[in-house]
């Protein structure tokens, strides 16, 4: 389990690359370690990490599930392999999932959780525990991602190597340093590079590490983890149920519509205006439009952050003067109508 941060020095072997405040975790052999760049690495003493050792494998994965009305979202903490060994123990034994993708909600305890499952029906917490110690540990080495960032480490590495080397051999040439060595042209006209084997292996390496880098492809590249800080006075969960009951308790949320608010969302936003378009008169929201087959229910497409594929449903109840609201994905669009269609 995380339990905060600390400050470490990041080192290549014995050379500094940064210091860096890092989320604490426990390697899979019970030492202690912290998430850097995603990846967990042994807290050395003296409170440092190597980055230039790769650690085999990915620190003990934590999962939590969180039960809605009609689906239950399982939370894993991981880089990306461990999402997709996480799905693969749930469908081998039957769990059938409508949904995966990061996890942007709060907190569970101690634990800030990367990724999430919705899964159909309710899971026993137990039961998904049975199922993920059955599986495999993750291998870094396996994970894309992850040796993408230790690619990007390493040339993070051999960009201070060049900078120190060039710096020296033309300090002892009486020659001005170039301004632009983060573009690592290969060295400018009149700096004998064959005559400095070091800086030419660097540049070479350089070279090579860019060629794999470009292997992988950008599809690949891990998220920074999300710096969340120690667990909030006020969680958000809470913060967004006052605020309805505040400004809006003539707005019922349905399902597990505040679950998908909560943590799934890149921001809530485009789902804020909508709440805000529903008059208190029960009247047509303006601007969106009538859902056939589904009576007196109104839709409108909403931004998750990230694009439009958000989804928001309301209906007006006369007698309760109160909308029920349901929101959704467009993905989830057929499921969600057909739910809508049985509220009568």
């Amino acid at each position: 389990m995380t339990t905060g941060e600390i400050e470490v020095a990041v080192m290549d072997g014995t050379t500094l690359v940064q210091r860096w405040s890092c989320r604490r975790t426990t390697l899979p052999d019970g030492v202690p370690g912290v998430l850097w760049r995603g990846i967990a690495y042994p807290l050395l003493p003296g409170d440092c990490i190597d980055v230039g050792v790769l650690p085999s494998t990915d620190p003990a994965t934590h999962h939590a599930v969180m039960p809605g009305d009609e689906a239950s979202w399982v939370l894993v903490q991981g880089m990306p392999a461990a999402l997709d060994t996480a799905r693969k123990a749930l469908e081998r034994n039957g769990v059938i999932i409508s949904r995966t993708g990061r996890w942007l909600g709060d907190p569970v305890g101690q634990t800030a959780f990367d990724w999430f499952l919705r899964c159909e029906g309710r899971l026993d917490e137990q039961l998904v525990k049975g199922l993920f110690a059955q599986s495999v540990p993750v291998s870094v080495e396996s994970d894309s991602g992850a040796r993408l960032a230790v690619l990007e480490q390493r040339i993070a590495g051999l960009l201070a190597d060049v900078a120190r080397a060039e710096d020296g051999l033309r300090r002892s040439m009486e020659m001005p340093r170039p301004s632009d060595v983060e573009n690592l042209p290969l060295p400018a006209p009149g700096i004998p590079v064959e005559h400095d084997p070091a800086l030419r292996n660097a540049l070479e390496e350089i070279q090579a590490l860019r060629a794999a880098l470009e292997a992988i492809g950008a599809d690949h590249r891990v998220e920074s983890r999300r710096e969340l800080d120690a667990p909030q006075t006020v969680r958000t969960r809470d913060e967004v149920t006052a605020l309805l009951a505040a400004l809006r308790p003539d707005i019922l949320l349905v399902r597990d519509s505040l679950l998908v608010a909560l943590g799934e969302l890149h921001s809530r936003s485009g789902f804020y205006k909508a709440l805000g378009e529903l008059p208190l008169s029960g009247s047509r929201p303006e601007g969106w439009k009538m859902l056939r087959g589904a009576e007196r229910w109104w839709e409108c497409h909403i931004s998750t952050g990230r694009n439009d594929h958000g989804r928001v449903y309301a209906r007006y109840n006369t007698s309760m003067r109160q909308w029920s609201l349901l929101l959704g994905w467009k993905v989830d669009q057929p499921q969600d109508i057909a739910w809508l269609k049985r509220q009568g």
